[in-house]
């Protein structure tokens, strides 16, 4: 008999329920052999074949209504509620269906194109739902990678309106297969601090764009650098008001911190429960059998520890939970994967390719750990954000 699953559900309304029933009748009619993703399946994974499965999943939920479920109805969305975003996201996930490849563009830049873009820049939007334009965003620096406040990169206003923008972001996710790029520079006279920011609409294919993969330990490129050498943007490429891009940019990543994580609940939990497998294994020492343990219970709180941050936001108060799941998402997964290389004994030294997932994740999981801002940072956000403890100093100059 395998693990048992913790009682908890997200429907927990008839109205939610309803909603939760007509996807997955949807799902079991759709999501075929050639779609489902393997239990330890790399869940960011976005090259090669996993890219174009990505895609092309997305765009059978886009043909049945069932992409960008979150935006408003207008935008081509169905305007769902917070709590059914949720249910989508984890009822997904349940069943195995891989994440649609156009992440970014669905939960940071759509929404904030909606709040913040002209008419010009939201007609960008049914592109983003068909996975037709993938898009990356642009914010960390080698100098300003979880400090934003140090970035850079800086946009010139030219006499005819267009912009001229010189950088170097890196870490940019999707950045060898990005069409288009949510750009944050600095427009105002400041060096550093938030003010004095601006986000822009980036062509990748412009000229002055130059995307440089970046391999990780496990081979992949999912990372990039972009230098931006004299790229020049049309005066509409401006999203927002010049020098206010802050506030656009802290609503992009609050869109990113909310629900977006809900998504890689279920890896998580089959992560965990197939590393019980690998503890149930002969010769398997006591107390190795024991972290394995402690860490499937861990991969049960975190997913209802997510359910509690979704509760609490529909309820419009602010919960530390909203604000841990992504660093324990990334923590977590370290310390199973690094669980299952010590249960495996010599057979770790494989470390990755086709017929080893989990040398794979253990590889890619190191990433996971500073992806969205590191572990230190979200530490620190934690801290002061919730908890109310003074401000870390600020280095000296």
């Amino acid at each position: 008999m395998g693990p048992v699953q913790l009682r908890a559900d997200l429907a927990s309304t008839p109205e939610l329920v309803k909603f939760r029933d007509e996807l997955r009748a949807w799902l079991d009619r759709h999501l075929t052999g050639e779609f489902k993703a393997d239990p330890l399946a790399d869940p960011t994974g976005a090259e090669g074949e996993a890219f174009e499965r990505r895609r092309a999943w997305q765009r059978v939920l886009h043909g049945g209504g069932w992409i960008g479920v979150h935006w408003p109805v207008e935008y081509g969305g169905r305007g769902t509620t917070l709590a059914e975003y949720a249910v989508f996201l984890v009822t997904c996930g349940e069943a195995g269906a891989p994440e649609p490849v156009n992440q970014i563009g669905l939960n940071m830049v759509g929404p904030t194109l909606i709040e913040h873009g002209t008419p010009a820049q939201q007609a960008l939007l049914p592109d983003i739902l068909s996975a037709e334009t993938i898009w990356c965003q642009l914010f960390s620096e080698p100098e300003a990678g979880s400090h934003l406040g140090a970035l850079r990169t800086r946009a010139r206003k030219r006499a005819d309106g267009r912009w001229v923008v010189t950088g170097q972001k890196v870490w940019t996710s999707l950045g060898p297969v990005a069409d288009l790029g949510l750009l944050l520079a600095r427009t105002g006279g400041s060096p550093t601090g938030f003010r004095g920011l601006a986000c822009f609409v980036v062509d990748m294919h412009s000229p002055g764009v130059t995307v440089r993969g970046l391999r990780q330990l496990g081979g992949q490129t999912h990372f990039s650098e972009v230098f931006l050498d004299d790229v020049v943007l049309p005066a509409d490429a401006l999203i927002g008001q010049e020098d206010d891009g802050w506030s656009v940019a802290t609503g992009t990543l609050g869109h990113e911190r909310t629900t977006a994580i809900l998504s890689r609940h279920a890896s998580t939990t089959h992560a965990a429960s197939a590393l019980l497998g690998l503890a149930a294994g002969p010769g398997v020492r006591p107390s190795d059998r024991d972290r394995a343990v402690a860490d499937w219970i861990e991969a049960q709180l975190f997913r209802l520890n997510g359910y509690r941050g979704v509760a609490a936001a529909v309820r419009g108060d602010p919960s530390p939970a909203t604000w841990t799941q992504r660093m324990q998402w990334g923590l977590l997964n370290r310390r199973l994967f690094e669980t299952a290389a010590l249960l495996r004994g010599a057979d770790a030294l494989l470390l990755g390719g086709d017929e080893d997932p989990w040398g794979t994740l253990l590889l890619a999981s190191r990433g996971w750990t500073i992806g969205g801002g590191t572990t230190e940072i979200q530490r620190n956000m934690l801290g002061e954000k919730i908890l109310g403890l003074p401000r870390e100093p600020k280095p000296a100059a």
